[in-house]
This record gives structure tokens, sequence and C-alpha cells, in this order.
């Protein structure tokens, strides 16, 4: 997709909007004696993002559990529900979470291991409905980041979450001066956290996504120009979206920017 593009001016559209969430979530540990567990039980903060599409409908809300305690009401698609406490136990770490549709039909249903006492990301991708078994609904859940980066950088992770599209490559920078920051991700997969050039109010970021092991500008899946929301200082989360939440007519390929601190 090239930047001149129509659906480039929307991809970047969405990144604009979904920029205003900023959800951040520190860890907050707790005595822990409501889990059951003994003296070193504390409580994790999850945040939780809704990427999972549908083939039905153009939207969808969905609900998050966790220990099956639901959290929130329901959240809409390139959504979030912000600041959940989890009870971590020692004696059963393995945390269930679910995704559903806020009644009896359960969408996404994993076990996962919390850090104890940092807060998590829960990121639920997939296309709700289909028949393809590589790309059911699933929950990606990865500890946040507590890194301070460098002056004049901010700390990014991304979220391969484009339903029936290989692995990718991503670059970030000046636009005609883009590195690549990841390479080879595969879908579900996040990245570790890269420290990347920060915008300013002078500086705006080209992010650029390809086929894995693929020049920038020979095959692109999306280029998104004009990026201001990555602040120095911060860490975020940068998923591959689709900006339309019908995997029928999935639209343009774009990013989401979500700042976890």
């Amino acid at each position: 997709m090239r930047s001149t593009s129509r659906a480039s001016r929307f991809a970047l559209a969405a990144a604009t909007l979904l920029a205003a969430c900023n959800p951040t979530t520190t860890a907050s540990p707790s005595s822990g004696g409501s889990s059951g567990g003994g003296s070193t039980d504390k409580s994790s903060t999850v945040t939780f993002y809704h990427l999972l599409m549908t083939v039905a409908s153009g939207s969808s809300s969905v609900t998050f559990k966790a220990n099956g305690l639901p959290f929130g009401a329901g959240t809409l698609y390139l959504g979030t529900s912000l600041n959940n406490t989890v009870p971590w136990s020692s004696s059963s770490p393995l945390v269930p979470f679910e995704v559903t549709d806020g009644g009896t039909t359960r969408f996404a249903a994993q076990g996962h291991l919390l850090t104890n006492g940092i807060g998590h990301s829960a990121i639920a991708i997939g296309v709700n409905g289909s028949v393809d078994p590589n790309i059911q609904p699933a929950i990606v859940v990865a500890a946040k980041d507590t890194v301070t980066p460098p002056a004049g950088t901010a700390r990014v992770r991304w979220v391969h979450a484009w339903p029936g599209v290989g692995a990718v490559d991503i670059w970030s920078g000046i636009p005609g001066a883009e590195v690549r920051v990841v390479q080879g991700l595969a879908y579900g997969q996040i990245s570790p956290y890269s420290n990347i050039t920060a915008a300013t109010a002078l500086i705006s970021l080209n992010e650029i996504i390809t086929p894995a092991g693929v020049a920038r500008g020979v095959a692109d899946y999306a280029s998104i120009v004009a990026i201001s929301q990555v602040t120095g200082g911060n860490a975020y989360l940068i998923p591959l979206i689709y900006i339309n939440s019908n995997f029928g007519s999935p639209g343009s390929k774009s990013i989401g920017i979500y700042q976890e601190r």
C-alpha cells in the first residue's frame, strides 16, 4: 500500500483515533489473601485489547474475563478495558482468560502465566466465526515493560494481528530514513520491545510493514505516514489492525497505537 493512497489516509486516521485511548497500567501488588495463596501472593494489573474480528458484522463487542470474573462492560472492536486487577496465586499461577459476548457464548479461553506483581497486556485476536483453524480467536498475553528508554526514544512492541497475512518486517523512523526494527514477526506473535526514535513537534515518523525479508517500497502491506503520537519516555503497544472488523470485507491494513506506560 502506498503512502499516498486513500487507504493510508484512513489508516493514519485510525492510528490517530486510537492514540487518544492511551491506556496506562501499572503493577499493583496486594497481599493476595483473596486468591487463597500464601504470603508471597500478589495481584497483577491487566489491560485487555479487543482486536477480535468477526465474519458476520462490521462491529462487535466482547467482555473479558480472568479467573472467571468479568471486567467492565462490553468493549468495542479496537477498544480497551483498563487497569483490571487479577489475583496471582503461587499455588496456581496459570490464570484462565476468556473472551465472551457478555453472556454464555465464549469466543476464546486460554490459560496464561502472569508474572508476580507485574502489569500485563492481554490482546484478543483472530476471526470469530472463521472455519480456518489458523485464525481462530486467541488471546496473546505479555508482561509490560518497566525499562526507561534513552532520551529522545520510546519503547515500542508490536502485535501481528492481521489474519491470513504471513510473517512481516516492520520499519520505523524519519520518512526516507526508516530502519527495520522487527524482523519475521509471525501472525499471533508479540515482538520484544524496541527503542525507536520518538516523534517531536518537528519530527514525524513513518511506520512501514513489509513481507518478511522484503525491502520497504517493494511490496509494502502498509505505509503509514506522519505518526506523531509516539513520544519520548513512554512505552507503546502497536498492533497491526484492520480498520473494519468485518473480515469478509477487511478494509485497510493499518496500525493502532496504545500507550502502555
